[in-house]
Formats: C-alpha cells, structure tokens, sequence
C-alpha cells in the first residue's frame, strides 16, 4: 500500500501516536486488541466462576452467553458430558433444570407429531433458498410413555395416521380409566420416526445449508406404502403453499418405501388416486434415444434416492448370509470366498485390510467393513 493513500493515513492516524522528531510508534493496547476480543468468553466463564464461588447455590448467575454455550454443550455433547463438566467445574454451568426450561420456552421447541411448516418456512426466508429434498429415517428409542406438561399429552405411544400424517396430541386425556385402557392395549412406540428437509443452494453458493428438523413422531412401523404416499403428498404441497418447492425425497431400503417410490414415479406401475404426472409442477426428463433400459415416464414431479449406506449395509448382509445367496450375473459368491482370503498365508492384513471382525454378520451397520469388502485391494486378491 502506497504510504501517501488516504486509507493508509487514516490507519496510521488511529493506531500510531506521532513523536516530536516526525516518526510513528504504534499505540499501546491495539496490537492486543483481536487477542482479547479472542478471549472475551474465556473471561466470561472464568468471572462466572469466581463470581458463583462467593455465592449459595441457590444464588448462581449466569450471562446469555454462558447459557448459549451450556446449551450447545449439551445439544452437541450430551446429558452425561454436560453434567461431568458441570460438576467437576462448580459454579461454571447451569443446572440441567434451567437448560430444559430454557429450551422449552425457546421456538425450536417440538412437539410429537407437529409439521413446522410455518417455522421452515421462516428458515428458508433466512437462507433465501427455494428448493429443498426431503428424507426420513427411523432409530429404535426405549419403549416408556413421558407426559408432556406443555401439551397436557402422553408420547411415545405409536401416532396415529390420518392419511398418513400422525395426528398432533391424540393422546390427551383427564380420565385415569382411558390412560389405563391405553396402557394396556396400545404397545409403546418401538421407533422414531424423523423427517428433515435439506435446502438446495444455488450454484453459485459453495456453502452447504444445513438440515431443517421437520417432524419427529414415535412409530410401530406398520404404516403402508399407501399412508407414505400421502405424507410425502402432504409434505409437497404444504411446502409448496409456502414458496418450497421440494424436488425429492431420499429413505432406506425398506420395502414400503421402495414400493410408494415406485407408485409416485410410475415405474412399472401407477397409483389410480396419485396422478401426480398432470401436476402443474411436473418437469420433463429429456431421455437419450438409445437409454432402452430407462423405464421411467418422461414427465416427473418427484426425484427419489434411496440412502447408499443402507444399500451397501444391506449388499453386505446378504453377503454374509448363512441361509441366503448372493448372485452377480450367473456366478454366486459367499462367506467362504472372504474366510479363504482371510486364512491365505500368502496375504497379510496389511495387504487387503481385511479382519474377522469385518465378517461377522452380527454387525449388521458395520458401514467401515463394506468400504473394505468394495475395495480395490480386495478385489486384487479375489481374483487370484
């Protein structure tokens, strides 16, 4: 920078004091500034504690950021980080009590059941993004029925579906008569069934956004491809009546999913109540001449993606079953191919990777063993 530019005096005029003899000396404190502004929390939390330390228990204060911090120690680490950290440090961490009270009466807030529209719709706004793909998955939870205070409702029984959507606070009830009659036929919830919502940036955006948490609802899996259908309708034109134009959903390798995937995009088959082709969102797929094996209608409203760590995991299983056979073309492979690997002399782990572990079907999302089994080193040493 040329000593002479304005920019470069007004620098100089601000963090330089002027000597007698014409030169400059940088003003104390300026160099330090960024480094303070650095520890400006770890002061916080230090003077949390000290401050804390004087009082009861009963007494303990805390800053906003403070508060911040705990609660994104405990989204990010979990129930029993947070209280190791909480006890081991006294007086630097609220109380577990104040973290449920302040997440309760934050806007994240979600209930059982509840489709946040309206609050995906507002993140969006923010992000100024349009498009979104949808995906789902479930996770076995412990089977326990809470109430929830806020809502007057007992969760974790499986939702109701009207339609295919989970009816918000079904379970509501002053009588002990109807919470004892549901206790004792309604089997608790095995499954959480969750449903984000991924925005798509534009191109010209090399930030990826990060997942929105539509709904989350407890679930016996016994929904039908035909309820999946009419959720993912929903979910459509819910989104749609707020200017989100969801262009796909993505799930596991469950059957019913593949079939209502299938149904919706009219491959080799069709749903009489879903002409989803007619709709006015439909976008047309421009297939080559010589594509004889894509079955798929030219006019589409949905794109769909099936999760390649479950399609892998379940390639694996297969591979590893006693009972079943994995067929490639007119050749089958099994388990005995990988154990013979594995008892060769001739190969070291440090050749293929492979262990014993990595075969034990008992395992089933061993995701690490399937990158060995489809690696190229493997496939090296099968063939000889």
């Amino acid at each position: 920078m040329n000593s002479s530019e304005s920019s470069f005096l007004i620098i100089r005029e601000r963090s330089c004091f002027q000597l007698d003899n014409g030169a400059f000396i940088v003003k104390i404190g300026n160099e330090n500034e960024a480094d303070e502004n650095k520890d400006k929390f770890l002061n916080y939390f230090i003077d949390t504690i000290t401050d804390n330390l004087t009082k009861s228990k009963n007494n303990f204060r805390y800053s906003n950021s403070i508060k911040n911090f705990a609660l994104s120690l405990y989204i990010l680490g979990g129930k029993l980080t947070y209280e190791f950290l909480r006890l081991n440090l006294p007086g630097s961490l609220p109380h577990l009590s104040l973290l449920n009270s302040l997440i309760s009466s934050s806007d994240s807030r979600i209930s059982e059941g509840e489709f946040r529209f309206d609050q995906l719709h507002k993140h969006f706004d923010s992000l100024n993004v349009q498009y979104a793909f949808g995906s789902k998955d479930c996770t076995g939870i412990v089977k326990r029925i809470k109430y929830d205070s806020k809502t007057n409702t007992f969760t974790e029984f499986p939702s109701l579906l009207d339609r295919g959507v989970p009816v918000k606070s079904y379970y509501q009830t002053d009588s002990f008569d109807t919470l004892k009659l549901w206790f004792n036929s309604i089997d608790k919830a095995s499954l959480l069934n969750v449903h984000m919502i991924q925005p798509v940036q534009s191109t010209d955006n090399s930030s990826i956004p990060s997942p929105y948490l539509l709904s989350a609802y407890g679930t016996d899996n016994t929904a039908t491809a035909n309820d999946i259908l009419q959720r993912w309708w929903y979910i459509f034109n819910q989104s749609l009546q707020r200017n989100i134009r969801i262009i796909g959903f993505s799930t596991d390798t469950d059957p019913k999913y593949l079939r209502a995937m299938r149904l919706m995009s009219g491959f080799l088959g069709a749903h009489p109540h879903f002409q989803v082709h007619q709709h006015p969102q439909t976008f047309q797929i421009k297939i080559r001449s010589h594509w004889s094996w894509f079955y798929l209608c030219e006019q589409q409203l949905l794109l769909f993606f099936q999760d390649s760590t479950h399609l892998v995991t379940k390639w694996r299983n297969r591979l590893l079953s006693t009972t079943a056979e994995l067929c490639l073309g007119n050749q089958s492979i099994s388990i005995n191919h990988l154990h013979d690997i594995i008892e060769n002399d001739t190969y070291s782990k440090l050749d293929d990777g492979l262990t014993k572990s990595d075969i034990n079907p008992k395992d089933r999302q061993n995701f690490s063993s399937c990158l060995k089994l489809t690696s190229n080193d493997l496939m090296i040493y099968s063939t000889f």
